[in-house]
């Protein structure tokens, strides 16, 4: 009876503490506390993960590891973006290396810095990226920070942590989820 006792103890507390847990942080940001005006339309860059680091992920062949960075950029923050907030238009890029949009409100340029491996299956890793918000009819930063996403998520999100695609896919929709924080949504 004890055990039980005890097993439900911990389970309470960590169905209370659970939604505690950060999965994203500045380490810097300028200007630290910044308001926007309500932007309607947002583009997103591509995150250029290295194409060349595919065995160190554990892909085949490169093009594996190739087709996943777009299905990242393409599938994931995009549509992750539009998901946390339905009444943004959200673009993006559909390939590496494109420019910033001449037309449309405000641009998202996500710089890939490192991907921080927490220990393989089970673990969790940290995607490191410096993010500028352009003003693109001005074409002013209003806003830069240095980011560090957590490939942990809430259920049932945590089971994909289980794999190097489920992580980076978590970091991916933290990020999404960051980004709608910042831009006050």
């Amino acid at each position: 009876m004890r055990l039980v006792k005890s097993a439900a103890l911990l389970i309470l507390v960590g169905l209370l503490t659970g939604g505690c847990y950060s999965f994203f942080y500045a380490t810097a940001e300028e200007p630290l506390n910044p308001v926007f005006k309500p932007y309607t339309q947002v583009h997103v860059s591509w995150i250029a993960f290295p194409e060349g680091d595919w065995q160190t992920y554990g892909y085949a062949t490169q093009a594996e590891w190739v087709g996943q960075i777009q299905a990242y950029n393409t599938k994931g923050i995009q549509k992750y973006l539009k998901d946390w907030v339905p009444e943004l238009q959200v673009s993006g890029d559909t390939a590496a290396g494109q420019p910033m949009p001449e037309a449309g409100e405000l641009y998202i340029k996500l710089t890939y810095k490192a991907l921080l491996s927490g220990g393989g299956p089970g673990g969790s890793d940290d995607l490191q990226l410096d993010v500028e918000f352009i003003d693109i009819p001005s074409k002013q930063t209003i806003y830069k920070a240095a980011v560090a996403v957590n490939s942990l998520g809430v259920f049932p999100r945590n089971w994909g942590a289980g794999t190097f695609d489920g992580r980076l896919d978590n970091e991916v929709y933290n990020l999404a989820e960051w980004i709608k924080i910042r831009l006050g949504k």
